[in-house]
């Protein structure tokens, strides 16, 4: 296979099809040339990035066509070359975010989607992308933050969202909150067991221990994967002196869930 030599984008290209037709190897050599012709391009002339054309372009698709190729490197290293020369695409924020995800450098994923969040400070899908790496990250005060500012600029608010923002309320004691968000989702969605497990651990931290277990028992039965209300149930049942039901809670977790468990 004849490749020009003088145009890297057919080069990736052509690596793509490569790729498709099951020449895996030279697929990868093919684009790894032509991702260093691209930059042997710039370090020289400025070209092809000069210009008009530094905006016009649209890259994602030649930095998807290296990630599907596995040049995860290649990738990056073109993401960040466009990044410095397009400092407000908010699309190559993104990619570098979700890359470095990907790759579990998630202090860096966090970097690149605080950028998108400071030039799109209105956008609810960055504070929503910042938000869930805070809460991948279990910094719970800055995901509580950014979740509350998804809620507040989504119109609607998404399920996903509500129940993101009072997971990250219950880590960080915000019982009422908890409480409050719970309530909505479980009127809208009385099936979430999800849900239901998160009110009935902030009742339980409110002391309202008896309303607490309806919402318990009825996540374990809803969501009975999920070990968090079992645990807190067979905790407050083993609290109240009511060892047999605790230990039989106990067992429904481990039958419910045995990889949770272990």
């Amino acid at each position: 296979l004849q490749v020009n030599r003088n145009d890297p984008f057919l080069q990736i290209k052509m690596a793509s099809q490569l790729a498709k037709e099951g020449n895996l190897v030279l697929a990868q050599d093919t684009a790894r040339q032509g991702v260093a012709d691209l930059m042997d391009t710039l370090a020289r002339t400025a070209q092809p990035f000069n210009g008009e054309f530094v905006y016009a372009w649209q890259p994602l698709n030649l930095i998807e066509s290296l990630q599907k190729l596995e040049l995860i490197q290649e990738a990056l290293q073109l993401c960040h070359v466009l990044n410095d020369l397009r400092p407000t695409d908010t699309a190559l924020m993104l990619c570098l975010s979700e890359t470095y995800q990907a790759q579990g450098d998630l202090q860096t994923a966090c970097r690149f989607a605080q950028a998108a969040v400071s030039h799109e400070p209105h956008k609810a899908s960055w504070h929503r992308r910042l938000g869930n790496l805070r809460v991948e990250m279990k910094e719970w005060p800055t995901a509580f933050v950014e979740l509350e500012m998804t809620l507040a600029l989504s119109n609607p608010p998404l399920l996903e969202d509500r129940l993101a923002f009072a997971h990250a309320a219950l880590q960080i004691r915000a019982y009422a909150r908890v409480i409050e968000t719970c309530e909505v989702i479980l009127s809208e969605n009385p099936e979430n067991g999800f849900a239901a497990g998160l009110m009935g651990q902030a009742l339980v931290e409110m002391g309202e221990e008896k309303e607490a277990m309806v919402y318990l028992s009825r996540a374990t039965l809803l969501l009975p994967e999920n070990l968090a209300p079992w645990l807190v149930m067979a905790a407050l049942q083993q609290k109240n002196g009511e060892m047999a039901h605790a230990l039989e809670t106990l067992r429904g977790a481990v039958i419910a869930s045995p990889q949770a468990v272990e």
